[in-house]
């Protein structure tokens, strides 16, 4: 009792500690005092070091400067106009189809190809950014962390994962910063609330009529969204699942414009710039029913038929032979049938973009273990390990060379760290079962 006491007492100390030291922030926008644990140094902090991973989860930014720059410039605009104009804002597109567009702490601001490519003008384009910044400006994504983490964990977990892809880290740090890992990654799967939203909405219907838009592109946007998801079914439902794409949340944009920007029907200095869009965006549109096909071929590999995935991989790699990640997804399919050699191929091919080295450095690792050189697949994946902490893949294949080197207490360690990451999925149940196999470490003594 006076053990858990001291420790109790201990905490408590501690999280006072922590939320002395916090005080109060002021919200950038509503100007209303709040608690906030998460600084704006520690919220870029976090930002800066999830990004590459997040980043990699999309297939990396999409290499086209002429595009990247001018996605950039419209958002910069959109920043300088902000509650947080301060902020070193990047605004970035992501190589995958699915459409979405997100933010995290820190300013990081992501649009997809797949969502550019179902846009008609630069106003559209300002309002999604406009969205995402105002995310940022309120400090969405800061206090989604503080409280999905907990107070205790803040400073601790975010010291950690930010750390994370340079050392080696203990059972119990991997699940700190597993946790902090999880927490950001929920924002971009399971998005901001409803109450955020809105809020996001408004500012971002503010931001982009200061700078000049006409902010009826915001309302444009959500009905091209909306009618595309009758028409397209699965292909929207990331994006309404983190943007619920309501009646309300139209007519909400509508009667904002109305009651704050009543010029924007009729003023000309409200511009859309559609020629501008269409140049600037003219290449991703031409490459759309290339990655077209290379999505068909994952969603064959990923539903358990590389075979039928390889024709489609090809097609595609013969049409735009300059895009690695074509050879990523041939390379899952080759491992995934056992031709491991030509698998390792189309893996070395794709360490052509950086966004892309670590899942080929993966694919490699996991051909080493399919050939039995356990020593190459240590040698590969302990770096993926320290660069992806909170990922249970990694750390599976990382135990299984070590088991077949027989180094047994590292792959216990690791075993563990799978189900820190993941407390259900086929490495989860495989991890469990290798654990019973190998047995607890010896005592001392024995």
């Amino acid at each position: 009792m006076g053990l858990l006491s001291r420790r109790l007492r201990a905490s408590i100390v501690f999280l006072s500690i922590l939320l002395v030291a916090a005080g109060c922030a002021r919200n950038p926008v509503t100007g209303k005092r709040e608690l906030m644990i998460i600084s704006e140094a520690h919220e870029q902090s976090i930002g800066a070091a999830a990004a590459p991973g997040i980043e990699a989860q999309f297939d990396g930014p999409y290499e086209d400067p002429v595009l990247s720059e001018y996605v950039n410039d419209v958002g910069q605009r959109l920043a300088r106009v902000s509650h947080r104009p301060t902020i070193p804002y990047q605004y970035t597109v992501l190589n995958t189809s699915t459409p979405n567009a997100f933010a995290l702490p820190g300013g990081y601001i992501y649009v997809t190809r797949g969502l550019l490519v179902r846009m008609q003008n630069e106003a559209q384009l300002a309002a999604v950014l406009g969205h995402e910044t105002g995310h940022v400006a309120a400090r969405h994504g800061a206090k989604h962390l503080q409280t999905a983490i907990g107070a205790a964990l803040i400073l601790e977990g975010i010291q950690i994962y930010d750390a994370s892809r340079h050392e080696g880290k203990t059972r119990r740090e991997v699940a700190t910063a597993a946790a902090v890992g999880s927490a950001v990654f929920g924002l971009v799967q399971l998005g901001y609330s409803r109450s955020d939203e809105y809020e996001a909405d408004r500012l971002g219907t503010e931001y982009t009529y200061k700078s000049q838009y006409n902010p009826l592109g915001m309302v444009e946007l959500l009905q091209v969204l909306q009618q595309a998801g009758g028409r397209e079914g699965s292909s929207l439902e990331e994006f309404f699942s983190t943007h619920p794409l309501t009646r309300k949340r139209i007519d909400e944009v509508r009667n904002e414009i109305v009651d704050r920007f009543p010029d924007s029907e009729k003023n000309p200095a409200l511009a859309y710039h559609p020629e501008a869009f269409q140049q600037k965006t003219a290449g991703v549109r031409a490459a759309h029913k290339t990655y077209e096909k290379y999505d068909r071929a994952e969603e064959r590999r990923r539903s358990g038929k590389p075979g039928e995935a390889l024709g489609l991989y090809g097609e595609a790699i013969q049409e735009r032979p300059q895009e690695p990640l074509f050879a990523l997804g041939r390379g899952e399919a080759l491992l995934a049938l056992g031709r491991t050699g030509e698998a390792e191929a189309d893996f070395r091919r794709a360490f052509g973009r950086p966004a892309l080295a670590l899942r080929a450095q993966y694919g490699l690792g996991r051909a080493s273990l399919a050939r039995r050189d356990f020593a190459g697949a240590r040698r590969l994946l302990e770096p993926v390990v320290r660069s992806v902490p909170a990922s249970a893949g990694p750390h599976f294949a990382l135990a299984q060379a070590y088991r077949g080197l027989g180094m047994l207490p590292q792959a216990r360690v690791e075993y563990a760290n799978v189900l820190e990451c993941a407390d259900e999925g086929v490495e989860a149940d495989a991890a469990r079962s290798a654990l019973g196999e190998i047995g607890p470490p010896p005592r001392e003594g024995e």
